[in-house]
């Protein structure tokens, strides 16, 4: 089964990242990233079961890298036998040099974000 992904309607861009910091403590994942305007975006992902950074070409799949999206019909969810209530979400991250254009992937339980100028 090929997973489908629902684009999300957020607040902030993952294109042309010009910084990005991911770090995780306490099953929460935190992500701050400033786009080519310089606006900065922090994404929490809390009650986290699982993350990975992916730059492997995602081609195979109907997502492009600098949006974000809901993953449904995940294998890698149905791993966790406790998954209801968790959500596969996936960041493309489209970065500027040298920050390396990929795929942030979480299973979480919520996902809470803020933008600054």
């Amino acid at each position: 089964m090929n997973p489908k992904f629902e684009e999300l309607n957020v607040t902030f861009s993952t294109a042309d990242v010009s910084s990005l910091s991911i770090v995780y403590s306490e099953r929460a994942l935190t992500v701050v990233f400033a786009n080519w305007q310089g606006t900065k975006s922090i994404v929490v992902f809390e009650q986290v079961a699982a993350y990975k950074w992916d730059e492997s070409s995602f081609e195979h799949i109907d997502a492009s890298p600098d949006r974000t999206y809901r993953v449904h019909e995940s294998e890698w969810l149905r791993r966790w036998p406790e998954n209801v209530g968790y959500t596969h979400y996936a960041l493309g991250f489209c970065g500027l040099a040298p920050i390396s254009t990929g795929y942030l992937e979480v299973i979480c339980k919520t996902m809470r974000t803020q933008t600054k100028q």
